[in-house]
């Protein structure tokens, strides 16, 4: 597991860094987790630390007031890889209860890929995510 752990943050470090995306739901800061305060407090200082220290990773909120349309809500949680290679597809790993779904059909990663510039577009800017996740880890510690 640690050897893992290792390779993954390998990927997001170094001059040929894998460029990382997140768009966080404001509703994951704000919920009262199961994970102790503490708990939630480092995981949340651990995503400023990267945005902040590692180039590569932009973590950016989706905040509750986001102006995103009636039709752009993210039902589940999905992740859209694109390449630097224009001619590699585009893929999307859709989460569900169930099993994962790796989406290879064009029209329905094309709705994953407007539904991610739309997010995109709504959420805050790199900084003032920052600033969210940080106010967001100390409410954290006042939950103690």
């Amino acid at each position: 597991m640690l050897e893992a752990r290792i390779q993954r943050q390998a990927i997001l470090s170094g001059p040929d860094a894998t460029p990382l995306e997140v768009i966080l739901d404001e509703a994951v800061l704000r919920r009262l987790a199961v994970a102790p305060p503490q708990v939630m407090h480092d995981q949340l200082d651990h995503l400023v630390g990267a945005a902040l220290n590692q180039p590569s990773v932009t973590v950016r909120v989706l905040p509750f007031v986001s102006g995103l349309s009636r039709h752009a809500q993210a039902r589940t949680a999905f992740t859209h890889y694109t390449y630097a290679d224009p001619d590699d597809s585009v893929v999307v790993n859709v989460d569900t209860n169930i099993e994962d779904m790796l989406l290879h059909d064009q029209a329905k990663v094309t709705i994953y890929s407007d539904l991610a510039a739309e997010l995109r577009r709504a959420a805050l800017g790199p900084a003032e995510s920052i600033e969210c996740l940080a106010a967001a880890a100390e409410d954290c510690l006042s939950r103690r």
